[in-house]
Formats: C-alpha cells, structure tokens, sequence
C-alpha cells in the first residue's frame, strides 16, 4: 500500500512573498491592535491603549499613551527601536448621529452631535535591521 501524502501540506521551508519590512509592521500593528487578556493562552500580551478612551487628553494622558506604546513596542517586537512617537489630536466635527439609533445611548449621541468626540493619530518611526519602518494609525477616544 502506497503512503497517502496530502499535497496541501508543504514539505519544505515556506516561502512567504510578504516582504521583512512588512512582516515586522504587521507584527507591530498586532502587538499595538491587541489589548491585554484578549487572547486567552498569553494574556498579557498586547498594549493597553483601550483604558484611555472617554478620559480627558491632557499632556499627562498622551505621556501615558507614548509610554504604554513604547512598553508594547519594546517587549513584543524587541528587534525593533523605536526613533520617534508622534501623537496629534484630531477633533471630530458633529457627526449628526440619529437619535433614534439605539446602539448609541442618549448621552453620548448628543455629545457626538456637538462635535465633541475626537481621535489620536499615532505615527511611529522605527528603525529595524531592514531598513526605517513608518507606521500610522488612529485610536479613537
């Protein structure tokens, strides 16, 4: 009888086409996408980013934000420096929520209305073995 060999299973080394630069960028992003105890076999793994949402931006609040990136950064994706944490305040115009919409309490829907709710852009130079590495995103508040 001949052995069975299923041809979905490689054999070999696998051969990504996914370029280093961007394989360390999606690790960063996952790192910084995760919140700690979200994932139930490492559950400290991620960056806590998720505690400062509703609280108050302030000089203070974005120090803790760089900090807590800069601590995910360094013990997740250690082969990685980071040069550089921008963090912008972005102010969100009204953004005319219906109130009839129950997914949103009261509250917090006229807040949205008035414009009150904003976001953080965060921009990260990094600089890798592979070359400086730019990654952007927003983190809602």
């Amino acid at each position: 009888m001949k052995p069975i060999i299923d041809l979905a299973v490689p054999l070999g080394p696998r051969r990504s086409s996914i370029s280093p630069l961007q394989q360390i960028a999606d690790r960063v992003q996952m790192v910084l996408d995760t919140r700690p105890g979200q994932l139930p076999w490492r559950d400290d793994f991620g960056c806590d980013l998720g505690a400062t949402v509703g609280e108050s931006i302030t000089d203070a609040s974005l120090a803790v934000i760089r900090w807590r990136i800069l601590e995910a950064i360094n013990r997740w994706v250690p082969e990685v420096k980071v040069v550089e944490i921008n963090l912008d305040l972005v102010r969100d115009e009204g953004m005319g929520v219906d109130s009839a919409d129950r997914r949103i309490p009261i509250a917090e829907a006229a807040l949205v209305r008035f414009g009150v709710q904003s976001s953080i852009q965060v921009r990260l130079d990094l600089e890798t073995n592979e070359g400086p590495l730019m990654l952007q995103a927003s983190m809602s508040e």
